[in-house]
């Protein structure tokens, strides 16, 4: 029930309707009994949207595409490691401070450590955008040899050159790179696209591979992964996990995992 008290969380990005985040938020909160409601907006303008946060005492709002770099100028103070990285993806009101974090790391370092220490293993990450980015750091400070892939040699050895890792070319380049775990950080896989972005080769060696998209669970490039015998991950460990993060900040406890899993995996069902 929304009561006169309910503490409202937003989640903004461009587009945003079909978004499981505030069914798995949701779920959280209620399954803790508290009293929190999370929605999801498209704001035409992101900083109207953050004075909106702060003037109607939302507890916080998460952000996605395309607003993780353009929310920054409109926040009070920057983690460190948001700042690193250069874009936030959660946003916490305190006390009508603005906080901006990200946690897009912590979803994806804490979804591959499930599966093994992550420390000297080699690691391609596949992409070079924002998500690239954050992963990338994330993996850096847990120790791993990262390498980076991505079409754009220029966008690529400016990241690789930016996090003091490897540039190791082009994402067909990835199918002799011998890593022990890969990360699809790119745009394939998305929606309808069958597009496999690296050539079987690449999962030879490999143990594990993840795929940050969410729709569908198991993506062309996971399912060609499975069937080299590769231990897969998708996308929503990465989105609960990093979800949790963002859940703990608002309500100040912790985050029932399990059930915000089940409520995504649950939304995400076919019907």
């Amino acid at each position: 029930m929304i009561t006169a008290s309910t503490r409202i969380c937003g989640s903004f990005a461009t587009p945003n309707r079909s978004t499981p985040v505030p069914v798995m938020h949701n779920a959280g909160f209620n399954a803790l009994g508290v009293d929190f409601r999370y929605f999801a907006f498209e704001p035409s303008e992101i900083g109207a949207a953050m004075n909106a946060v702060r003037s109607l005492d939302f507890a916080g709002a998460t952000v996605s595409t395309p607003y993780k770099q353009t929310v920054i100028p409109y926040l009070d103070e920057i983690d460190p490691v948001a700042a690193a990285i250069g874009a936030v993806n959660v946003v916490h009101n305190q006390d009508g401070r603005l906080v901006g974090y990200n946690s897009d790391w912590i979803g994806a370092v804490v979804a591959v450590q499930e599966h093994g220490d992550l420390r000297d293993a080699r690691v391609g990450v596949l992409g070079a955008g924002g998500a690239a980015r954050a992963i990338a750091y994330g993996l850096v400070k847990s120790g791993a040899n990262v390498a980076i892939f991505n079409r754009s040699s220029a966008t690529g050895t400016a990241l690789s050159a930016d996090l003091g890792v490897t540039y190791g070319g082009s994402l067909e380049d990835a199918g002799t790179a011998a890593c022990d775990v890969i990360i699809n950080a790119t745009s394939f896989g998305h929606g309808n696209d069958d597009d496999v972005p690296v050539p079987a080769a690449a999962f030879s060696a490999t143990r594990v591979v993840m795929d940050i998209v969410v729709r569908p669970t198991v993506s062309p490039f996971l399912a060609r992964a499975s069937r080299s015998g590769a231990t897969i991950i998708d996308g929503v460990r990465m989105l609960v996990l990093q979800g949790a993060f963002a859940f703990e900040k608002f309500t100040g406890l912790p985050a029932p995992v399990d059930v915000m899993q089940n409520a995504v995996v649950e939304a995400l069902s076919p019907n």
